[in-house]
């Protein structure tokens, strides 16, 4: 037992150290707090003073900054144009190869459209590349190229001598085949495209550069006619254009944006243009090359900033400078982008001083704040004592009470743990924060990841209850993803309890991921049928209808209130038998699915056809327990398909039958009159003049007409009967069961008087005959194109005859039609060999029959001597485009025959016939200007003689073609006038030197009739209008007499000389008395 006094003698002495002990806290407490009270003053002056410096370094660095992220975006802003010029170069030249291609190619298609009735094919190639070949663009770098489908060059007007070899295997410096990638450029559905490879440039002919082609596929003759360009040539006229717009940019007051490249060159400087184009070395100042070198070397390392001193524009004086240079990007260009900082020193002044202020009071005040609180500092320390001394106390009393509650706590704790660590259910209890602080085994498992993983953690399952339950509990749905990838669905019980002031969540959880997607299935399947596009239908095994769509109310009109429990017999259209659906459930059973096409019919009574698709649907014992069809609409198909047909068998302008129909009619009708001994005609229509409608009136009057002329020849025949329009302004009526010639001539007759009438189009009264063909079957021909052959031949017989009339088929026009086409065939070979030969007729002065010219008359003689008159073999040059080459080799050798005259002392003036299709083509004048320098010819010893129907065309490519050769001094002379259209309005607006009185009014002069008084007009038109006149077919003297006494100046005929060979023209110049008079001083 312990002793009470003692007890009482040890209390004072423990309530003594006790007081010691507060009063010792308390001086501790008041000296600590003493020392960082000081300790804070004096660290906040000396952190104020570093604030001091650090701001005004700061203040520096951000306006640099600003100034450095200035220049970085301008060129940012610069290069990104830079890139979007560039990018433009590929766009650009692909719109204008395009366009280019796209004009030749409609050059093309015209002249094919024009020509492919009157010429040959060989003709019409011909003219198509005669007509591209001088055509340039593109700065005189684009021409126009033509291959054909198998690489061999067409069209190549930069090296004709390449013309009719095969490309084929052409390669650029990178081995990339050319002319096979232009081949398969067009091989697609569009026919057209664009190739890329490299090719010499004409500026640089030594190497190869990057060349862009496009070409269009042109079907008449498998071409490929396209064009080329360069991409360097288009880069630099986007160079140019970026240069001038940087030069006019600018920022701030002083920034601007220069230029270099890669080797050194001033591209642009806006302060310095007079270094712009020359290289850095090559500058005249050393600062400025130092300066220059500098900034290129910046950009060819990567790009960077420099500073230094220039003299400021505004000053005089040097002044500091702030430039960034980039590296090189688009183009090889280094951007360079400067400004002058001089400025900054009176900002950082002015920041100085009110720093500087600003700090003062700042020490001020924190000395008296730090006085403040060293005093309340005291006062606190000494309530805290006393107040720790009374806790101090009260703890110890209840420490006692707590140790008997926290036994009995944790009991109860180590059960409720027990409970949760065995539940088959996620359990997550989770702080405030969400923060995870347990996970119950289970739950771990679930989660996909131990406790210590997701301790502390976020308890995302929970967010959902924190922010939006008010209760203490609720029950949801969440999707959580878990630590190994996978997505729960899952189903949450969540409650919220309140411990110590402290909220907790807590989450019992159930995964329902299994239950969730079979619920989706089920809205998914439902979802696809009720929007499906196809009507749908669902029967039990008893084929009652269970389900239908949208569609299916839709396509046949029912409800489905009106279908529901019914059989889908109610569709049937009765077109298909019982054997049909009989073997459709045959196949169904059989094989569990069954398609076709079958007609049904809506609720309205239309029959429609639909594409159908049965699935039988059965069950795991194998039984049928539900049918679910498919089916669509195809009556549109159907349609689309008979549009179709139509638009490939019947013409679009006029919708008669085209020319494939009309052969299928046309066999069929052959097949039957064979059958019954009958005949078939066959009338070919083409209607007189109709191009000159179209081309004065316009192509819409001319579709119009060709319109309505093919109903009024409808009229005309049976219903039997087929009126076909072949192309252009060409018919074919197709008469069936005929018992002879008669039968068609009475169709003739009939389709004669009808086109008599005259056809209202659009305000005009036109008039417009026609000139008919007609071929019997089987007398003219027993195979189609051979009788459609006849037609035409009997229709060309026609328009002979004076149009307006029908002409049969005969024996005696298959002749002709032999003998023109060996005159063509043989006409071609014979320039090639060499039997063209040009004869020359003396034309003589009037005035003393003085020799001063000769016209050069085109012959030809066959090998075995045969001559063959123009007047038979020019027409047939005409109609097949051959004048052309004819012509041009007239030229040359009209050309050539005055230089060898020239050479031998006589310069005589030689003229030549041009024909009318000549002159419409392109390119005559370049083709005269080439031979006269060939020949080195001088221009006053050629004259061109036309005829007056060439005056009469308005078109430009006439008058212009006149205008070049006077502009060159060639003569110009009209080749009998005064039998055609003449006029003075025409005379004076083409300006030629001569008339050619024809030999008819000559021949008059002796009988008496008016010929003598028309060559008189003639003569004295001609003086007052300042032309000179020349006779033709002079055979007398009295002829030449009277023509002298009308005042003719020259003359030509037999009188004086008859047309002979070129070395008998020689010989007749030398045996004649007088020399020759100067070409200068006889025509003017």
């Amino acid at each position: 037992m312990s002793d009470p006094i003692a007890e009482l003698m040890r209390e004072p002495s423990r309530t003594s150290d006790e007081r010691r002990l507060y009063r010792l806290q308390f001086l501790a407490s008041l000296f600590l707090i003493a020392a960082v009270v000081g300790g804070l003053g004096a660290y906040f002056i000396w952190q104020h003073r570093l604030d001091f410096e650090a701001d005004l370094k700061q203040t520096e660095a951000r306006y640099l900054e600003v100034q450095r992220q200035t220049l970085q975006e301008e060129l940012e802003n610069a290069r990104s144009y830079l890139a979007y010029m560039r990018s433009r170069t590929e766009p650009l030249l692909r719109a204008e190869l395009r366009a280019k291609v796209d004009e030749a190619y409609g050059i093309a298609w015209t002249i094919y459209e024009r020509e492919k009735e009157y010429l040959p094919e060989e003709s019409i190639r011909q003219s198509i590349k005669e007509t591209l070949r001088p055509l340039r663009f593109f700065g005189g770098r684009g021409y126009y190229f033509i291959d054909d489908m198998q690489g061999t060059c067409v069209l190549l007007p930069t090296a004709p001598q390449r013309e009719g070899s095969s490309l084929l295997d052409n390669r650029d410096d990178q081995g990339r085949p050319i002319m096979r990638n232009l081949i398969r450029a067009v091989d697609d559905p569009e026919m057209q495209g664009f190739t890329r490879y490299r090719w010499y440039a004409p500026s640089n002919p030594h190497s190869m550069s990057d060349k862009f082609a496009y070409v269009r596929r042109f079907e008449p003759f498998n071409w490929l006619i396209g064009t080329g360009d360069y991409v360097g040539a288009v880069e630099e006229k986007l160079q140019h254009e970026t240069l001038e717009r940087l030069r006019a940019r600018r920022f701030g007051d002083s920034g601007f944006i220069a230029v270099l490249r890669e080797d050194g060159e001033v591209l642009l400087s806006p302060t310095s243009p007079a270094a712009e184009g020359k290289n850095a070395r090559d500058l005249p100042w050393e600062t400025e090359r130092d300066l220059v070198s500098r900034l290129l070397e910046a950009g060819l390392t990567g790009g960077g900033e420099l500073r230094f001193d220039w003299v400021h524009p505004v000053t005089g004086r040097p002044a500091p400078k702030l430039s960034y240079a980039t590296a090189p990007d688009v183009w090889g260009w280094v951007l360079v982008a400067g400004f002058y900082t001089d400025d900054i020193d009176s900002v950082l002044a002015q920041r100085r001083a009110e720093i500087s202020a600003g700090m003062k009071k700042r020490i001020l005040t924190t000395l008296t704040v730090l006085a403040l609180a060293l005093g309340a500092s005291a006062w606190v320390s000494w309530l805290v004592t006393g107040w720790v001394r009374r806790i101090v106390r009260g703890y110890q009393s209840n420490m006692r009470e707590s140790d008997s509650m926290l036994r009995e706590r944790a009991r109860q704790l180590y059960l409720a743990n027990f409970f949760v660590d065995h539940v088959s259910e996620i359990v997550v209890l989770a702080d405030a924060e969400l923060r995870i602080a347990y996970v119950n085994p289970f739950g771990c498992d679930a989660l996909g990841a131990p406790l210590a993983g997701l301790a502390g953690g976020h308890a995302d399952l929970l967010e959902r209850f924190r922010d939006e339950a008010s209760e203490a509990s609720a029950h949801y749905e969440t999707l959580y993803h878990t630590r190994d990838g996978r997505a729960l669905e899952l189903e949450v019980t969540a409650s919220r309890v309140t411990y110590e002031g402290d909220a907790y969540y807590c989450a019992i959880a159930r995964d329902i991921s299994e239950r969730k997607r079979a619920e989706w299935e089920l809205r998914l399947s439902a979802k696809v049928f009720d929007n499906a596009a196809e009507g749908m239908v669902v029967t039990n095994e008893k084929n009652r209808i269970v389900a239908v769509n949208d569609a299916f109310c839709r396509i046949t009109g029912y409800s489905r209130e009106e279908v529901i429990g019914g059989d889908p017999a109610m569709l049937s259209s009765g077109r298909q038998d019982g054997a049909f659906y009989a073997a459709m459930w045959v196949k169904l059973k059989e094989e569990g699915h069954w398609s076709g096409e079958i007609w049904n019919k809506r609720k309205s009574g239309e029959v429609y056809p639909e594409w159908l698709s049965i699935q039988m649907v059965r069950n795991e014992a194998g039984e049928a327990v539900n049918y679910i069809a498919a089916f669509s609409d195809i009556t549109e198909k159907r349609a689309q398909e008979e549009r179709i047909r139509h638009l490939a068998q019947y013409d679009f302008l006029t919708d008669l039958p085209n020319r494939f129909l009309l052969r299928d009619r046309l066999e069929r009708a052959m097949l039957a009159a064979d059958r019954h001994g009958t005949k078939v005609g066959l009338l070919f229509v083409d209607l007189d003049r109709f191009k000159t409608i179209n081309d004065s009136l316009g192509h819409g009057v001319g579709d119009r007409l060709l319109r309505a002329v093919g109903a009024r020849l409808l009229g005309t025949v049976r219903a039997s009967d087929t009126v076909s329009r072949q192309g252009g302004d060409e018919f074919v009526i197709l008469v069936n069961d005929l018992d002879g010639p008669d039968a068609a001539c009475s169709v003739a007759r009939k389709v004669l008087r009808a086109m008599t009438e005259s056809f209202p189009v659009d305000g005009h009264e036109l008039q417009i005959s026609p000139s008919i063909g007609i071929a019997l079957y089987p007398d003219d021909a027993t195979t189609i194109d051979a009788l459609l052959k006849c037609a035409d031949m009997a229709m060309y017989a026609a328009k002979e005859a004076g149009r307006a009339n029908h002409q049969f088929f005969t024996p005696e026009l298959n002749k002709r039609a032999s003998e023109r086409m060996w005159l063509e065939s043989n006409l071609r070979h014979a320039l090639a060999d060499n039997e063209l030969e040009l004869h020359f007729q003396p034309q003589f002065a009037v005035d003393g029959r003085r020799l001063v010219g000769a016209e050069g008359l085109l012959r030809w003689r066959r090998r075995d001597g045969t001559m063959i008159p123009p007047g038979q073999f020019i027409p047939v040059a005409e109609d097949t485009g051959l004048i052309q080459p004819i012509g041009d080799w007239v030229l040359g050798e009209a050309c050539r025959r005055a230089a060898d005259l020239l050479a031998r002392g006589h310069p005589l003036l030689i003229a030549i016939n041009l024909s009318a299709v000549q002159l419409r083509r392109p390119g005559l004048a370049d083709r005269v200007a080439f031979w006269l320098d060939a020949y080195k010819v001088p221009a006053r010893c050629l004259e061109l003689e036309v005829t007056e129907s060439v005056l009469m065309d308005e078109s430009d490519m006439v008058s212009g073609t006149f205008a070049r050769l006077r502009e060159m001094g060639v003569a110009l002379a009209i080749d009998d006038f005064g039998t055609g259209y003449s006029s003075l309005s025409y005379l004076k607006r083409f300006r030629v030197d001569k008339l050619k009185i024809d030999r008819s009014f000559v021949t008059s002069l002796t009988d008496g009739s008016d010929g003598g008084a028309i060559a008189e007009a003639i003569i004295g038109m001609a003086r007052s209008l300042r032309m000179q006149t020349l006779a033709e077919g002079v055979e007398t003297e009295e002829q030449f007499g009277g023509l002298a006494r009308l005042g003719c100046d020259q003359i030509q005929g037999y009188l004086l000389g008859r047309p002979m060979p070129y070395d008998d023209f020689v010989a007749f110049i030398a045996r004649h008395a007088d020399a020759p008079e100067a070409v200068g001083e006889t025509v003017g």
